[in-house]
């Protein structure tokens, strides 16, 4: 009984020797790497990319505003760090980044929005969500959390790296809006998810597949309307994200504000060639009515 006790102990100790020396000989995994697999990433992440576009724009005057609105294509990143430069975000605790669903997700049933908890890595650091409100948001305003839609989604993703350069204390509060024109609908929620120290920013471009003058007039009507402040007028608006205006002006709501146009332009000013496939853009904050 002893022979058997004995063999079965160095047995037992061969086996766990031998799974020693195949554990030292793997290549271990950080934490550090192993967190990063839990984080997201936009798809532009050269830094030299941003660093040019930031550096374009010395000379940029700071706004204390409420909200904002500007392009997602990374085409005309100099007049996204433009806008970025131009917030002032002193006393800014969070930035909610709303923009369109382009690639048709799956909502959860009766959810209009989705979120996700993960951090972002950029080129200048990791970008912290603000996990509590996104929770808080998630209970009570039925708010969908997934992962997968924030890798694909570029009206968030290429946001991100602008705002952790000129915020870096800041979190951010990602949302992607179901396409819809039941615009009571956001403009509700927009109300529901106001918090204090934040702000909104509406991730959008406006003119789509058109010709020039088609877009000037089609940002003509745009812009009238963002002047007027009218939620009824969201209609009229030419964008790729109606939606996000209705629950951008249900978050600002009391608050009494203009709209200031930083910047109106279109891609082809930016080397696209087909003058029957023209996007337009335009960018500019929503500030305290003076």
């Amino acid at each position: 009984m002893k022979k058997v006790v004995l063999l079965t102990g160095s047995f037992c100790l061969l086996l766990l020797i031998l799974s020693s020396i195949l554990w030292s000989s793997q290549p271990h995994v950080s934490v550090e790497k192993h967190l990063s697999n839990q984080r997201l990433e936009g798809y532009y992440n050269n830094k030299k990319d941003f660093e040019e576009a930031f550096n374009s724009n010395l000379e940029v005057s700071k706004e204390s505003v409420y909200s904002g609105v500007v392009s997602h294509h990374f085409l005309v990143r100099e007049i996204i760090a433009e806008f970025f430069l131009g917030i002032n975000f002193e006393g800014v605790d969070t930035v909610y980044i709303v923009g369109p669903d382009h690639f048709h997700e799956t909502f959860p049933k009766d959810t209009y929005l989705l979120s996700s908890l993960l951090d972002w890595d950029t080129p200048y650091g990791v970008l912290e969500s603000n996990k509590d409100l996104i929770n808080h948001l998630s209970e009570n305003l039925n708010i969908g959390i997934q992962d997968t839609p924030f890798r694909l989604e570029h009206s968030i993703y290429t946001l991100i790296p602008f705002l952790k350069k000129v915020a870096p204390d800041a979190k951010v509060v990602p949302l992607i809006l179901k396409a819809s024109n039941d615009y009571n609908t956001y403009l509700n929620l927009g109300r529901r998810a106001y918090s204090d120290n934040s702000i909104v920013i509406v991730s959008a471009d406006f003119s789509h597949n058109a010709t020039r003058v088609g877009a000037e007039e089609n940002d003509r009507i745009t812009i009238d309307c963002l002047k007027t402040g009218n939620v009824d007028c969201i209609e009229q608006i030419t964008s790729d994200c109606n939606q996000c205006f209705a629950f951008m002006y249900g978050f600002l709501s009391g608050k009494d504000m203009s709209f200031k146009l930083v910047s109106n332009e279109q891609s082809i000013n930016f080397g696209e060639r087909n003058e029957e496939n023209i996007t337009s853009y335009v960018i500019g904050f929503f500030i305290p009515k003076e």
